[in-house]
């Protein structure tokens, strides 16, 4: 049976749960945080750490806790739902519907908890550091509840809002999307028509969706870079853009980014005539490489993309000034937060 558990419930942080690859809050082994605290670290930074963690407090382990999300998920309808995990981290049978989703937002809006709106906290206290949420729809959108982001290399990304205009409330979700910038653009779009319709709506819940499958991805080694590993001596060699970029996974160890690029490189040689090494760090609690190739034409980042979709390998191409604009504000974001952390030691 399920533990009975409240917002001030401590739970002591497994080393299975420190140990979950990226992203996460930055949780050790033995910490203890209270189950709001997991909560919020899961909603604002997609905390693969909290996210398991909450699942050992409910369930003891986050194998029971999975089944009950399975037994929890038929009851409510979500038809086509299979999760193998509580992080949502990939794995080949693991799957859900946009329509599910939508289903599981509305089962969350209703619920007697009233935990929903914890979804519209923008900015909280998170391991001893106050943190904003990555959730840009929620800082742009002036109606928006909340909900959350999500991505996987071979899911692409991917987003459940909610928003609220003169007591009426309105949910989307949008999974698959090619960059972040266009899930928040389809999800405000829509969710503008909808708001702004006098129609009915387009169908029962129980006649949408597709299977979405998360399927294999360019997984994360699960080891993490130090402050110190931030600003390497060929840093520029790293960043630097030139001409068209096409972007084609994540990576958190710095040699390994870099192999994958190289080895990339050697085995597309012939679509991409050319390509040099592009890493784009984020940092959240830790740090995280976007890895891409540079130096490629127009045509050739378009068609050595597509060439990958087909065979389900997520990627996203970049004009010279996209690129180097990610680079300029992924850059000035690590050495502010870089900066915060020091004023705090």
């Amino acid at each position: 049976a399920a533990n009975t558990l409240s917002l001030e419930t401590e739970q002591t942080i497994s080393a299975r749960a420190a140990a979950q690859a990226p992203v996460r809050a930055g949780y050790h082994a033995g910490q203890r945080a209270t189950i709001e605290e997991l909560l919020m670290a899961m909603i604002l930074v997609s905390g693969n750490d909290s996210a398991v963690a909450l699942a050992e407090a409910v369930e003891d382990s986050e194998a029971a806790f999975v089944r009950g999300m399975n037994t929890r998920a038929a009851g409510l309808g979500l038809h086509n739902t299979v999760f193998r995990n509580a992080s949502g981290l990939p794995h080949a049978e693991q799957l859900t519907t946009a329509r599910d989703m939508a289903v599981l937002v509305r089962a969350l809006s209703r619920h007697p908890s009233n935990l929903f709106g914890l979804f519209s906290r923008t900015q909280t206290l998170i391991n001893g550091r106050e943190t904003a949420t990555h959730n840009r729809f929620m800082q742009t959108s002036r109606n928006a509840l909340g909900l959350k982001t999500g991505f996987t290399c071979r899911a692409g990304y991917n987003l459940a809002a909610a928003t609220e205009r003169d007591s009426s409330r309105h949910a989307g979700v949008v999974l698959g999307a090619s960059n972040s910038h266009e899930r928040y653009q389809i999800m405000a779009d829509a969710l503008s028509r909808v708001a702004n319709s006098t129609s009915e709506p387009l169908g029962d819940l129980e006649q949408l969706g597709y299977m979405s499958n998360q399927g294999e991805n360019i997984a994360p080694s699960g080891r993490f870079i130090p402050d110190a590993g931030l600003y390497p001596r060929r840093q520029m060699s790293l960043h630097v853009v030139d001409e068209w970029s096409l972007k084609f996974g994540l990576e958190v160890e710095l040699e390994r980014a870099v192999e994958l690029v190289q080895t990339f490189i050697k085995r597309h040689r012939n679509s991409l005539g050319g390509g040099q090494l592009l890493l784009i760090p984020r940092r959240a609690m830790d740090v995280i490489y976007l890895i891409s190739v540079t130096g490629l034409s127009h045509e050739r980042a378009l068609a050595t993309c597509l060439s990958l979709r087909q065979r389900d390998i997520q990627c996203v191409i970049r004009s010279p000034a996209t690129a180097e604009l990610h680079v300029a504000r992924a850059l000035r974001q690590i050495e502010y937060l870089t900066e915060q952390n020091r004023k705090q030691e």
